[in-house]
């Protein structure tokens, strides 16, 4: 990808909780060392939306902007604790790309279409449960799809660096 960045990420234990919570996917291969080590893998994998959303989540806000289509491609597996690299570009201010690498390898490969959107506004805030809130696992930004969420933050063991 030509004037992309790279950031790292790894996926913690905590992080697959919080997702199955919030997504209700109780996917042994995903949740369960014991049956994960009677598969080919041998070991649990990372949620392939979680992989998708963290490389969303490296993007800057897109203002007036909406997502209006996503193309993915899980080339390998992603483990828990490793450290993948994530390199990102956008071609055109319309179009972003991501990259998930191990050691060189590609792992995943996305593309996401924006479409502009003058009717775009901030979402209100919730006055719902705090908790329903502070667990929400996905990307900081709406881009038309979700309402914001004033505590929505990537989850803790997700980090990016710079």
């Amino acid at each position: 990808m030509s004037d992309s960045t790279m950031n790292i990420v790894r996926f913690a234990h905590e992080d697959m909780a919080a997702f199955s919570e919030a997504s209700h996917d109780r996917s042994a291969l995903h949740m369960s060392a014991d049956y994960a080590r009677q598969t080919p893998y041998g070991r649990p994998l990372v949620f392939g939306v979680l992989e998708l959303f963290a490389a969303l989540n490296t993007f800057p806000d897109r203002v007036r902007q909406k997502l209006e289509s996503v193309s993915v491609m899980y080339r390998q597996p992603l483990y828990l604790e490793v450290p993948y690299q994530i390199e990102t570009a956008e071609p055109s201010p319309l179009k972003a790309k991501a990259a998930l690498y191990d050691s060189g390898q590609i792992m995943m490969s996305s593309t996401f279409v924006f479409q502009e959107s003058a009717d775009i506004k901030e979402a209100p805030r919730s006055k719902g449960s705090r908790r329903s809130c502070s667990r929400r696992i996905g990307p900081r930004r709406s881009y038309g799809l979700v309402r914001r969420c004033p505590a929505a933050t990537p989850p803790r063991r997700v980090r990016f660096a710079p």
